[in-house]
C-alpha cells in the first residue's frame, strides 16, 4: 500500500487483523481516523480511504465475531458509515448516502448515551451538517428546514450553529429561484461507476447499512471518490 501516515496505520492494522489480533487492529485504526478527523479544514482523504479499508477488514466475517472493546466496535461502525458517506458524496444525495449518514448519527448518539469515553472528535450535528450540505443542491427545501433546525438548537455547539446559519442564509438567498423538489432518487436513476461488478441492487429505494457500505466500496474502487468532500463543514 502506498501512502502517508494514514497508510502506515492502515497497513499495520490489516497485518494485525491477518494474524488474529483484531482488537489491536480495530483500536489502531479507530485512533488513526479520530486523529485525522480532529484536524480543522481539509482532511487527508487518501489516508482516510485507506483506513476505511482497514475498518472493513476488522468488520469482515469472522473478524466481526471476535471479542473486542464494545466502545471500539461501536466507533468502527460509526467511522465506516461516516467515511463511506463522504466517499459517496460525489454521487450526489443517494439512498446509500442517506442510509450511511443515518447510521453514523445513530452510532454516535448511542456512544453519547454511554458512560465510557470514546474518541470521535465531533458532535452529531456535524454529521447532520455534512448531510444537509449535500442535500442543498438536490433537496433545497428539506435542507433549508434542517439547517434552520440545527442553527437554532441550543444543544448544538455554537461553532456548528454558526456554520448551519451561514449555509441556511446562502440557501434562502436563492429561494426566489424556482425549485424542483424531486423525491429521494431511486437507485436506477444513478449511473453505476466504471468497474461496477453487478453485485449490488442499485434499484433498491431504501438500503440497508450493509448494502450501502458495499456500494461505497465499489464507488471508491472505481476511482469515483472526490477528496474535496473530506473536510470539516464550512
Amino acid at each position: 500500500w502506498e501512502g502517508g501516515c494514514g497508510g502506515d496505520a492502515a497497513e499495520s492494522a490489516v497485518l494485525h487483523a491477518l494474524v488474529g489480533e483484531v482488537d489491536r487492529a480495530a483500536s489502531e485504526t479507530v485512533h488513526a481516523v479520530n486523529d485525522e478527523l480532529g484536524r480543522n479544514g481539509q482532511w487527508n482523504a487518501k489516508a482516510l480511504t485507506r483506513l476505511l479499508e482497514a475498518l472493513h477488514v476488522v468488520s469482515h466475517e469472522a473478524n466481526a465475531l471476535k471479542p473486542i472493546d464494545p466502545v471500539i466496535r461501536a466507533e468502527v461502525t460509526l467511522q465506516r458509515c461516516y467515511l463511506s458517506a463522504l466517499v459517496l458524496s460525489s454521487a450526489g444525495y443517494t439512498p446509500a448516502a442517506n442510509a450511511l449518514f443515518h447510521h453514523a448519527r445513530a452510532a454516535l448518539k448511542q456512544l453519547n448515551k454511554g458512560e465510557a469515553r470514546f474518541g470521535f472528535p465531533h458532535a452529531v450535528a456535524m454529521i447532520s451538517i455534512h448531510e444537509l450540505s449535500l442535500m442543498m443542491g438536490h433537496h433545497p427545501t428539506e435542507a433549508e428546514e434542517g439547517l434552520a433546525e440545527v442553527a437554532e438548537a441550543a444543544s448544538v455547539p455554537m461553532p456548528l450553529r454558526e456554520i448551519a446559519a451561514r449555509l441556511h442564509a446562502n440557501l434562502t438567498a436563492t429561494s426566489d429561484i424556482p425549485r424542483e423538489e424531486p423525491a429521494l432518487p431511486a437507485m436506477e436513476s444513478i449511473v453505476p461507476p466504471d468497474g461496477y461488478n453487478g453485485a449490488m441492487d442499485w434499484k433498491a429505494p431504501k438500503m440497508t447499512m450493509g448494502d450501502a457500505l458495499r456500494t461505497a466500496r465499489m464507488w471508491d474502487a472505481a476511482g469515483a471518490t472526490d477528496h474535496a468532500f473530506f473536510r470539516t463543514p464550512h
